[in-house]
């Protein structure tokens, strides 16, 4: 899952990796081509959402892991 900040960069969050479900989030800078490894949800997920609030953060909801719905 991914989102467009208001900088231009691109928040990627999450997913599924070879290893299983991702916890990770890294920015992606395009001027760069680079990815920045940011932080990591709390709970490894895929198949959440992500919205971009006004203040400029973004909130990461629902989605799945091995475990079943988070």
């Amino acid at each position: 899952m991914s989102v467009l900040l208001s900088n231009g960069k691109m928040l990627v969050a999450g997913g599924k990796g070879a290893a299983g479900d991702l916890a990770s989030l890294e920015v992606f800078t395009p001027g760069t081509n680079k990815f920045l490894l940011d932080a990591s949800l709390r709970i490894p997920r895929a198949r959440h959402t992500a919205t971009v609030l006004a203040s400029g953060d973004v909130l990461i909801a629902g989605g799945e892991n091995t475990s079943g719905p988070v």
